[in-house]
């Protein structure tokens, strides 16, 4: 989970875990112009889905509250991803590691939907826990048990699965 304002407000947080990056997928087919892509004011004018309820960085957010583009809200990656197969949207903003990890398992969409090589943003993903939970008050020791995964390539074999 990416850590917000809001969800301080009800859970607890590891150490970081892994380090995610918003990305923009689109079809190979696409008529959109993504050459010279440098970041999210290139997505000018386009049909973006994304995710609803996903937490996006600051200038994400802000760039998808005006009316610069479409934005059309998905009830997950899969659906973002039919809309992109099917031309309904231009491209998608998602998280890589999980996209890849759709894409990867359905032979239809990886050989026709591409990711731009630069990220939108880069931000931290945690374990959140619930500050109602007894567990909560083991962060410090969940975090020392994800340092040793990490150390020892476990963490990396793992993750690794995903993509």
């Amino acid at each position: 989970l990416m850590v917000t304002p809001e969800r301080e407000q009800y859970m607890v947080f590891t150490d970081p875990v892994l380090t995610g990056h918003d990305r923009v997928f689109y079809h190979s087919n696409s008529t959109a112009v993504f050459e010279g892509f440098k970041g999210v004011e290139d997505l000018e004018g386009l049909t973006i889905s994304v995710v609803g309820g996903y937490s996006f960085t600051d200038d994400i957010k802000a760039f998808l509250g005006t009316d610069k583009a479409t934005v059309v809200f998905a009830a997950d990656v899969e659906e973002s991803l039919r809309w992109v197969f099917a031309g309904r949207v231009d491209c998608t903003i998602q998280d890589e590691v999980m996209t890849l990890h759709v894409l990867n398992n359905s032979h239809k969409w990886r050989r026709v939907v591409r990711m731009l090589e630069t990220p939108l943003s880069t931000y931290t993903w945690h374990m959140g826990l619930s500050r109602k939970s007894p567990v909560s008050g083991m962060v410090d020791d969940i975090n020392a048990v994800l340092r040793k995964l990490d150390e020892n390539g476990t963490m990396a074999r793992i993750l690794g699965r995903m993509q």
